[in-house]
């Protein structure tokens, strides 16, 4: 565990705790070669005197630096013995962390393809069910009720009890029998069990029901239209020295200050829409107009109805998007950034919270636009397969059941995912704001700021490189709304 309380994975390495670990290796590495230039340096100080050059025939200041050598030569020497096995502890932590994740997930495909495969006969429409069947049975065993009672108790039990939904435990049991929903669904079918499906894990259940839905004709969750329009940028309430306007002295509000470069994970964090005038999308152009690199930061989920209404950022555009169908808050923001001048084959870094992180990893996954890298906020992208090269750093909360539904993270050297309790144990999630109060953006903006001050060398390379891409010059921003037609 890294001293700022994160679990950090991926990135080369399974292994979730050995942030310190490679931080202290590099801190020694550091200190090996101070130490070293002092032991040459007491040399060169010893050799200015011919007396000091033999130091056994003196007592004085020649035999004190050999003795200063012949510490530091020492201490230079347990360094390098301790980073050696620091490293070596990290990489065998690994080892032992991949082959543990390895066996847990063939585990639970395993599981899942024999659960489809004792499936009566309309096993189609079962596996459709199952995985929520699965998790509502060991939920039952985990809070120890009657895993055999009926569904409708467990539900009412949970609306007496909305602390379970944020219980760790509940969450990664979502996120297993998400990851296995494919193997239970092919298995009913009478498949083979999956070795690797390619897709989003749930992309099949929920193509299942776009097909059922559409064909009742209740429309609900069928895609439309989507336009946007660029927002004014807010007013400043503010005139020079600090004070209220005066209209008696015809004073009118300043404008509103000059955007700055973000700084560490936590700038970026910073930017994300969470407007009440329902603008959701933020690009912003860094660099000169004949070299930009653009940055679009995308809010989350606003309406959780099943049928579409004016706002794009809603149940349906959610399912679509894990269903690797483009959605309609992806085609907003898509049009936000023609609008705002992104040309075709400039350089695009997508960040996004909650539905906004699946956003931003379906944008790097098209294939169409030259995404770099994608940061996702608590957004469900841990099974979206992206193109090679493409960095991501992932902030997933392990109280937080958002992320969970999109299974367990891929296994890619450029990938990092970096986990926390968003409460504490024991800590009263009922009275905090929210029906996933780990699920708040502001939480996650906290989780931002201790990946800035981490030590693990992961997050430092990724934060080192964002910093770069965007430089310190001031951006040119704009604001977008979208809705739908």
């Amino acid at each position: 565990m890294a001293v700022s309380g994160l679990a950090i994975s991926g990135g080369g390495t399974i292994a979730v705790s050995t942030g310190d670990l490679l931080a202290d290796a590099a801190l020694l590495g550091h200190a090996e070669r101070v130490l070293g230039d002092w032991q040459v340096e007491a040399a060169r100080l010893r050799h200015l005197d011919p007396v000091w050059a033999a130091p056994l025939a003196d007592a004085g200041a020649g035999w004190a630096l050999v003795e200063a050598e012949r510490m530091l030569g020492a201490v230079v020497a347990d360094v390098v013995e301790l980073r050696a096995a620091l490293v070596e502890a990290a990489e065998r932590y690994g080892v032992a962390e991949r082959a543990i994740a390895a066996s847990w997930e063939a585990g639970g495909r395993l599981a899942a393809w024999t659960v489809g495969r004792a499936l009566p006969a309309a096993g189609a429409i079962a596996a459709l069910h199952a995985p929520g069947i699965a998790v509502a049975t060991g939920l039952a065993a985990m809070l120890g009720l009657d895993p055999a009672a009926p569904l409708h108790e467990l539900v009412a039990a949970i609306g007496r009890h909305p602390e379970w939904i944020s219980d760790p435990r509940f969450v990664a049991l979502v996120r297993t029998a998400v990851g296995s929903a494919d193997e239970l669904a092919v298995a009913a079918l009478g498949g083979v069990p999956v070795v690797d499906a390619g897709v989003a894990p749930t992309a099949a259940a929920v193509l299942t029901v776009f097909a059922l839905t559409r064909g009742f004709g209740t429309g609900a969750l069928v895609e439309t239209p989507v336009r946007i329009e660029r927002m004014p940028p807010p007013q400043g309430g503010l005139v020079a020295g600090g004070r209220a306007p005066d209209p008696r002295l015809g004073e009118a509000p300043a404008g509103p200050p000059a955007p700055t470069a973000p700084i560490g994970i936590a700038g970026l964090a910073e930017r994300v829409p969470a407007d009440a005038d329902g603008a959701r999308i933020r690009v912003e152009r860094y660099g000169a107009e004949t070299d930009p690199r653009w940055v679009v930061y995308i809010g989350g989920t606003v309406d959780t109805g099943l049928v579409p209404g004016a706002e794009p950022f809603d149940m349906t555009s959610n399912l679509h998007a894990v269903a690797e169908r483009e959605s309609a808050s992806e085609r907003a923001v898509r049009a936000a950034l023609a609008e705002a001048g992104a040309a075709p084959g400039d350089p695009v870094v997508p960040v996004g919270y909650s539905q906004g992180g699946i956003v931003a990893a379906r944008l790097a996954a098209s294939g169409d636009l030259a995404v770099p890298a994608v940061v996702s906020l608590g957004g469900p992208i841990g099974q979206v397969d992206l193109p090679d090269g493409v960095r991501v750093l992932s902030l997933e909360h392990d109280d937080d059941l958002v992320p969970a539904l999109g299974g367990p993270a891929r296994d890619e050297p450029n990938r990092v995912t970096v986990s926390r309790d968003a409460f504490d144990p024991g800590t009263d999630v009922v009275h905090a704001p929210g029906s996933l109060p780990a699920h708040d953006l502001d939480a996650y903006r906290r989780t931002a700021e201790l990946v800035d001050v981490d030590r693990d060398p992961r997050l430092a390379e990724f934060t080192a490189w964002m910093d770069a891409y965007v430089g310190r010059q001031p951006p040119e921003s704009s604001v977008w709304r979208a809705t739908r037609e």
